[in-house]
């Protein structure tokens, strides 16, 4: 038989089959993927490892010893904890002028183009690109998947140092991104606002600020290595709680970690009316003052 016409097994018809259909989803959820507002803010690792040596800072969001044992190329590492202060309470933002010094230190100008990654579903990621956004920073993207992803795709990695240039970094402070205790009380029970508590749906029926509506996190994520649900499922996630774009949107969480988490989810989406409380629960709730729904 002439091996042009010859059948093909059933194993390899199964086989075709699942490429096809691995190939459609892939394209499907890319298009899906199109239909975020702010795409510019999620970069995907495809086009992070054909421009690593474009003009960016990649900041490695996660602890010293992993980044040593190897990081994208290129990337120079920050901790989370020298982004922190305890001042009035734990997880607070660091203050300007101690905010414009590590960036700074770490080669990063008003003008620099900042590309974040962590290994901890973005959270770490998320709370550095909330910081730059509420310092006047917004050319700044977060890696879909992070370094979990990265690897899993086999893509190269580094133990090198990158030589940092120390570069002058200006905050211009947004009040428009941050929700104190003051603002984010006067808000309740306003019909153009939504709080919404990112935390767990265990911590959330424990006590929360009053009129608030729970959507963790975490759900915003999906698959192994976790990446960002297509737009389409993010606006469901939130427009389910009356969370459209059009209303003033408050995310807290415990200290503003997860809270900075899904910030970034909505502003992803197009929402531009979105404030973290940056003392979230941790503020909150040890104020005896301050009321509580359950």
């Amino acid at each position: 038989m002439n091996a042009m016409h010859r059948p093909i097994s059933v194993s390899m018809a199964i086989f075709l089959v699942g490429v096809l259909t691995l190939t459609l989803s892939v394209e499907i959820r890319s298009s899906a993927m199109i239909g975020y507002e702010h795409r510019e803010l999620l970069v995907e690792t495809q086009w992070l490892d054909r421009h690593l040596d474009d003009d960016f800072k990649l900041v490695d969001m996660r602890g010293a010893d992993k980044y040593h044992e190897g990081h994208i190329p290129g990337a120079v590492n920050l901790s989370l904890s020298e982004l922190s202060s305890n001042d009035p309470v734990r997880g607070m933002a660091v203050a300007p002028e101690e905010f414009a010094q590590i960036m700074g230190r770490l080669g990063i100008s008003t003008n620099t183009q900042v590309l974040i990654y962590d290994d901890s579903w973005g959270l770490l990621a998320a709370r550095l690109l909330w910081l730059l956004e509420y310092y006047g920073h917004e050319k700044v993207g977060l890696l879909n998947g992070g370094y979990p992803r990265w690897i899993a795709e086999g893509r190269k990695v580094s133990k090198l140092l990158p030589n940092i240039s120390p570069n002058t970094f200006t905050p211009n402070t947004n009040p428009a991104r941050l929700a104190t205790k003051e603002y984010t009380m006067d808000s309740i029970g306003k019909e153009e606002v939504v709080l919404i508590d990112v935390r767990s749906l265990g911590e959330y029926r424990s006590g929360h600020i009053p009129g608030a509506v729970n959507v963790e996190w975490v759900s915003g994520v999906e698959g192994e290595p976790p990446i960002f649900k297509n737009s389409q499922e993010l606006q469901n996630l939130y427009h389910e709680v009356g969370a459209s774009a059009d209303k003033e949107i408050i995310t807290y969480c415990t200290i503003g970690v997860r809270a900075a988490h899904a910030y970034f989810q909505l502003r992803l989406l197009g929402y531009e009316r979105v404030l973290l409380y940056d003392g979230s629960w941790e503020e909150w709730g040890s104020d005896v003052d301050s009321p509580v729904e359950k």
